[in-house]
This record gives C-alpha cells, structure tokens and sequence, in this order.
C-alpha cells in the first residue's frame, strides 16, 4: 500500500462519537468540546452532536426522545459505512435519552441478525451494529428527581419539593412524569423502574450492564458514586 493511500485510509472514521445534550439545549452547547475533541483525538473519530431532540422536544417524554435519537444515530451509521465502533458522551437528561436509544439500538440489531442469518446471538452487545466502546453520562438523573435534595433549586424545602412532582408536568410535559416517577399504572410501573431491567420489547438491562461495564472500566469513574457500580456489579456476579 503507498503512503498516500494508507494517509488517506487513515483519515476514514471509524469509531462513532455521538454527543448527546440535556432538557431545553440544543447540539450548539457542545460547540467547544466537539472542537476541542476533534482537535484531540484526529481523524478517527466521527464526533457527531444529535440534533433530534432540540428545545422543547425534549418535553415530551424520555422514551419517545429516545426513539428519535435512536433513529438518528442509525441514520449517521448507514451514511458512514466505515463505521465500526460507537461511544456515547451524554449531559444531564440526555443520559436517559442515550440510555433508552442504546435499548432500541441492541433490539434492532438483533432483529437484523435474526431476519438475516436466524441466529438472534450473532449481534449479541452491538449497537446499531457497531462494537460499544465507551458510555459516559454527566450529572443524569438515572433514579429520577423524586426524593429529598434532588433539585438544588428548590433549596431543599420539604413543600416546594412536595409541590414539584404534580407542578412539573405544566412546565416540562411528559418528561416531568417521568423523572418524578408519576407516570406508572396499575399494571406498568414508571418509566425508569422499566429502564432498570429487560422489558418484552427492550433490553434495558442488557444496556444498563453495558454501561455499567464500561463505567467500571472507565478511568473517569466518579469517587463519590463509583463505589454504588461497584456494589451493583458485585451482587450480579
């Protein structure tokens, strides 16, 4: 191979970077860091910032943001065929987002596998295909917002946070009922109890343990709440 076709095969993306931002934002915040992490770590990367739930999209509900980003992140792998790994990099409720998007993305492509070879194992722990590398989330409410001290601006008063959980979905929709677990039924619990294990038609667990995975591997594991992965990790196995 001469030296300019191995520079140029070089240059061919291989590893998907997708940034994910949080409630009311737009991919515009993560104008610096994408800058800053194609500057850092070159050609390699594909460092894409989702665009798919802009601004006020991000009201209307966890699970349906995350079909959209799901859908998006697709999109982005079958334009770029040299694609062969996948990260994610999420803020606050994009976390969630990113979680419920890497569920839809497992399912499907075992539904690919299955409607190829018949063999559902053969994509086993791919996302859209792609080997998962890294996940990371930054400051994600992944139990929600109910509870004591978990909005700061509400200075932890006991009736402003009382208050908080029916108010919130007249300011942030569905996405309110769901990060104050008020959306579950008789028969369906809420949304983010689901996210905690395999549901019928996601495997929100085979996505948890991904990440949990990863973060045990990760060198950017937090102090403060890197002992709860670890508990966790331990009791499973």
């Amino acid at each position: 191979m001469s030296a300019i076709a191995q520079r140029d095969e070089n240059n061919v993306p291989d590893h998907l970077l997708v940034l994910v931002h949080g409630i009311w934002a737009s991919p515009s915040v993560w104008l610096y860091v994408e800058a800053e992490m194609k500057r850092r770590v070159g050609t390699r990367f594909l460092i894409y910032a989702s665009s798919s739930n802009t601004s006020t999209k991000t009201f209307g509900g966890i699970d349906g943001a995350g079909k959209r980003l799901a859908e998006e992140v697709r999109q982005v792998v079958q334009k770029s065929k040299s694609l062969k790994k996948i990260s994610f990099l999420a803020h606050s409720l994009g976390g969630l987002f990113a979680r419920h998007a890497v569920a839809v993305l497992y399912s499907q492509a075992n539904d690919d596998a299955v409607s190829k070879s018949g063999d559902s194992h053969i994509l086993r722990g791919r996302i859209a295909g792609l080997e998962p590398i890294n996940f990371i989330t930054l400051a994600t409410p992944h139990l929600g917002v109910r509870g004591r001290k978990q909005l700061p601006f509400l200075l932890g008063v006991p009736i402003l946070e009382k208050l908080a959980a029916p108010i919130a979905p007249f300011f942030i929709g569905r996405t309110g009922t769901q990060l104050f677990l008020t959306d579950g039924k008789a028969d369906k619990p809420p949304l983010l109890l689901r996210m905690a294990s395999d549901c019928e038609d996601l495997k929100f667990f085979h996505d948890f343990e991904f990440c949990l995975h990863l973060f045990l591997k990760s060198p950017f594991t937090s102090i403060r709440h890197g002992w709860l992965a670890y508990i966790f990790h331990k009791e499973r196995n």
